[in-house]
């Protein structure tokens, strides 16, 4: 899957979804397209996570022992 981004020169093209995370932490975008058709500022806007795992606080359910 594809998705639209934004340069500094304000060119627009379809990059890999794959390239995406490599391309914001270079700074490389000035904005990307969501699947709702909203564009999102890297600097500003909100992101799904930023590649840390979260951790669990409660109870372990899933050990057995």
């Amino acid at each position: 899957m594809a998705l639209l981004v934004k340069y500094h020169d304000d060119a627009i093209e379809y990059v890999p979804k794959c390239l995406i995370r490599e391309l914001l932490f270079s700074g490389s975008i000035v904005a990307f397209k969501r699947s709702d058709d909203t564009w999102v500022d890297p600097k500003t806007g909100p992101l799904r996570g930023n590649g840390v795992a979260k951790e669990y606080k409660g109870h372990e359910r899933r050990n057995r022992w």
